[in-house]
């Protein structure tokens, strides 16, 4: 009876393990929080170049990271991870201040920083279709080779 507690015990360590360490960490520093949103909705993201609109509230901050054994980390899988943790404090944009591509000698994950933010219902809504586009843009850039983004507004595809 021994022997089979052993060996369950060792399967679920391994099952632990498989569920949660092919993961990519993320940490969160939380200054302030409001009822959480509905699980999937939209957070606005702001590129490192992209200013903010004004007013805007700083909620916190969330890193995305390689766990050593993270899988399944490409850019939209890490910025998604990073949209959930913003919907959980009620936040609705991010503000992203640190990226790291994947590399040969270092990790196969995108890495990334980014402030979780409050906009207020009338900046939300108003930037909503310009923000959206220009996530989709940069999401078709890192899938993509050959696809650049020029601006909020212009993508080129490296074709001439």
């Amino acid at each position: 009876m021994r022997h089979f507690s052993a060996s369950l015990q060792a399967f679920a360590a391994g099952a632990l393990f498989l569920t949660t360490g092919c993961a990519p960490s993320v940490y969160t520093s939380i200054q302030k929080s409001y009822p959480a949103r509905i699980e999937g909705s939209t957070v606005l993201v702001y590129d490192m170049a992209d200013s903010l609109p004004e007013p805007v509230e700083i909620l916190g901050s969330v890193t995305v990271k390689d766990s050593g054994f993270s899988v399944n980390c490409n850019y939209a899988k890490v910025m998604q991870r990073a949209k959930d943790e913003t919907n959980k404090i009620g936040g609705n944009g991010l503000h992203l201040f640190w990226h790291k591509e994947p590399s040969a000698l270092g990790s196969s994950c995108h890495r990334i920083a980014a402030h979780m933010l409050l906009l207020p219902d009338s900046v939300y809504t108003a930037s909503y279709f310009d923000n959206v586009a220009a996530q989709n843009a940069r999401l078709a850039a890192q899938e993509f080779g050959n696809v650049y983004v020029v601006d909020s507004e212009n993508i080129c595809t490296g074709q001439g």
